[in-house]
């Protein structure tokens, strides 16, 4: 499965994302064009393995991030996973991840993998070596 969390700012890389055919759970992000704010959702939940996952962008400044991502739901997750910052973080906050995997549009690339498993979910931040951007 591939969580991708918005800023795509082309159709061009979402499409990148399917091709490689796997299961593509995305949200759209402030910067994509306004075609992919028609297609994506803003926010999604999904439960996979009797986990319960928010995807959403996120909004505003790093400063205080986590919360208002958390406030965005309307009800308890197990994990929140967010963008927007381009600052990686793989953090557990009252028993709960919050997961924000970076970016691979700046000199400080990194990707994020989550491990899922029957009640429970841990992430991983994962630096790239080199520049991706091209796509």
């Amino acid at each position: 499965m591939i969580f991708a969390i918005g800023d795509f700012t082309s159709a061009k890389v979402f499409d990148y994302l399917k091709s490689f055919e796997k299961q593509v759970f995305a949200v759209h992000g402030n910067g994509d064009t306004p075609f992919l704010k028609s297609e994506l959702p803003e926010f999604l939940v999904l439960e996979l393995e009797h986990v319960k996952i928010g995807l959403y962008h996120g909004r505003g400044t790093p400063l205080g991030i986590a919360s208002r991502v958390k406030n965005t739901f309307n009800r308890e997750l197990d994990a929140y996973i967010f963008g927007h910052t381009h600052i990686p973080l793989n953090k557990y906050i009252n028993s709960k991840l919050f997961f924000n995997p970076g970016t691979v549009s700046s000199f400080k690339n990194s990707i994020g993998i989550l491990y899922i498993n029957f009640n429970n979910i841990r992430g991983e931040i994962i630096r790239l070596p080199f520049h991706v951007m091209g796509i």
